[in-house]
């Protein structure tokens, strides 16, 4: 079922604060992408056979992937490849190591690439798997855009687009902020405006 309204404010919003996407019956985790080199020296990365995980700031162990944002894009005429596991590549770039700032980690469908040599901005690109890693991984996928989609979980909605239990969650919601207002700014740290609902 079409929704009946489109609320892309409220949805970007949602996204920059961490919030799961919902979308098609279905919720996604929050997008996330950090640089891996200080993530990794954080000991936040792992490196499993089903994928790489971060351990995200509530202590919440995220699957994701290893990719370039800055490539030489009109050099190789292509774009970079991302990295499910810890295959021959990114074994390498961690044994040099280097660690510069090359790889990022990131669960998003797509992302903007920048040409090293250009400065050219590529907004938004499925990015394919790499060809060591396709080798190494049972479940396989060809590009970000289907890994993303493995990260999906089934969820029942109503008519309008609310999950079933959404009375439950939303009072639960409520209650563990102490049912403050969110929305309302505070002038000074003395000042705290709140009201029950």
């Amino acid at each position: 079922m079409k929704n009946l309204y489109q609320f892309s404010a409220l949805d970007k919003k949602l996204t920059e604060w961490g919030f799961p996407i919902i979308k098609d019956g279905k919720i996604y985790p929050p997008p996330i992408r950090v640089p891996f080199k200080k993530a990794y020296l954080d000991g936040k990365i792992k490196f499993k056979s089903d994928g790489i995980y971060l351990t995200d700031a509530l202590g919440k162990e995220r699957k994701g992937y290893l990719y370039m944002p800055t490539y030489r894009v009109s050099h190789y005429d292509t774009f970079p490849r991302f990295h499910l596991v810890k295959c021959s590549t990114i074994d390498a770039f961690i044994n040099s190591g280097l660690l510069k700032g090359y790889y990022e980690w990131s669960n998003k469908e797509y992302n903007d690439i920048n040409d090293r040599d250009t400065g050219q901005l590529y907004k938004d690109k499925v990015l394919k798997l790499c060809s060591y890693c396709a080798d190494m991984i049972f479940d396989k996928v060809d590009d970000s855009q289907e890994f993303y989609q493995t990260l999906a979980t089934e969820i029942e909605t109503d008519i309008f687009g609310y999950v079933s239990n959404w009375e439950r969650i939303s009072k639960e919601y409520r209650k563990n902020k102490n049912y403050t207002c969110e929305s309302l700014l505070k002038k000074s740290s003395s000042i705290l405006i709140s009201f029950k609902l």
